[in-house]
């Protein structure tokens, strides 16, 4: 399991209730608390108590600044890794810079550490005191708002995370708020139709500063047009009283929201395979197989044109390739409709002349006793020079 993973696991299985912090790990207590992260100050190292040992989670740097390496990259896709299995997240840190949109001040949200409007030394951000008692209808105690562009498109049941320093500032012992965090689109601020919404924290109770962990649930796919922002809404309720907490912006260890995003890569074609079995082509990467096909257009093309302009038998094809070729075979008269009728009509309108048939008895062409077998044949000269002539047949030229 990946580092990120494992702190996702304690994250969401919210084991996480206590954030205690010491200088070094050697001044952690001998034997640790389930459910509480224990920080080393010395080296910005997470730790949880297993039971026996004290296991590191991840270093809060490691949770400032994740990307993939172009040479990670490289590696991931020449082992054929899947891309949607990849994920890379977008780190939003609150400032105190801020802009009014209509009547309500946001802070802004930068995505790295860089950024001008990010707050190298650490600020303390109080919230308005809170006074309701009602999880259902929280005080709003802070409103934060990104550049425009940051992110396309956020992904459901994905999760976000936000961390961050927190404590109480005013309010007794009785009187101990919980926060969660609301998700927007900035074209779309009714309360009903957020994109996620944590559960609530444990009770802030301590007037020392602790991190907090909370996480909300993405509960449908969101596209961001070119002027969509996110906005995240700061709420909380409390016991009793009207207490305030105090929020860390900037500095080593700030409040901070992390949110995962589509992963975005760009191909070189010739680390792309391409297959070339069937195609023909010599190349074997995509790049070099669309060049070869550039190049040898005009071939194709010439060639392609002669074919189409062939006329005759370009292909060299026998009747057998095309159908089944004709088979020899002969027919009695009786067997074509009308033939017998047909004949007699030609001898009526003089095609052919009229035989005298008791010439063709006397001189022996018809055999009395056959007579009553007479058949007649009519065809071409040329058909008749094939035929072995039979006495029981009359033979027409046409």
């Amino acid at each position: 399991m990946s580092i990120t993973n494992e702190i996702k696991r304690y994250i969401n299985r919210k084991t996480c209730c206590v954030i205690r912090q010491y200088n070094t790990l050697s001044d952690f207590p001998d034997i640790g608390s389930k459910g509480s992260l224990y920080i080393d100050k010395s080296t910005d190292s997470i730790y949880y108590w297993n039971g026996s040992v004290y296991e590191l989670v991840l270093s809060t740097d490691f949770l400032d600044d994740r990307y993939y390496t172009q040479s990670e990259v490289e590696a991931l896709l020449a082992d054929k890794v899947d891309l949607d299995a990849l994920e890379t997240t977008l780190t939003l840190y609150g400032t105190t810079t801020t802009e009014v949109i209509g009547n309500e001040t946001y802070f802004q949200l930068v995505t790295n550490v860089e950024d001008a409007r990010y707050n190298d030394t650490e600020q303390i951000i109080t919230s308005p005191a809170i006074s309701s008692t009602d999880s259902n209808n929280p005080d709003i105690i802070g409103r934060l708002i990104a550049d425009a562009g940051v992110v396309s498109e956020i992904i459901q049941d994905r999760t976000i995370n936000t961390i961050g320093q927190v404590r109480k500032s005013i309010g007794n012992n009785n009187e101990n708020p919980r926060l969660r965090f609301t998700v927007y689109n900035s074209n779309d601020l009714t309360p009903a139709n957020f994109i996620a919404r944590s559960g609530y924290t444990d009770l802030v109770e301590s007037e020392d500063f602790f991190n907090i962990f909370e996480n909300e649930i993405i509960l449908s796919t969101v596209s961001f047009g070119a002027t969509d922002r996110i906005v995240i809404i700061w709420e909380a309720y409390t016991t009793q009283g009207s207490p305030n907490v105090e929020i860390k912006f900037g500095g080593n260890d700030p409040v901070r929201t992390v949110i995962p995003k589509t992963f975005d890569a760009t191909f070189n074609s010739e680390n792309v395979i391409y297959d070339n079995t069937v195609s023909g082509l010599v190349s074997q990467n995509v790049k070099d197989a669309v060049d070869e096909l550039d190049s040898n257009y005009e071939t194709i093309q010439t060639n392609l044109d002669n074919h189409i302009n062939q006329t005759g038998n370009v292909h060299g094809a026998t009747p057998s390739d095309i159908g089944a070729a004709p088979v020899s075979h002969t027919h009695i008269p009786t067997d074509i409709t009308g033939l017998i009728n047909g004949v007699s009509n030609k001898i009526e309108t003089d095609l052919i002349p009229t035989p005298d048939i008791t010439n063709l008895f006397s001189a022996g062409v018809i055999d009395n006793n056959n007579a009553i077998n007479l058949k007649f044949w009519a065809g071409t000269q040329a058909e008749y020079d094939v035929l072995t002539p039979s006495s029981t047949i009359i033979y027409f030229i046409i």
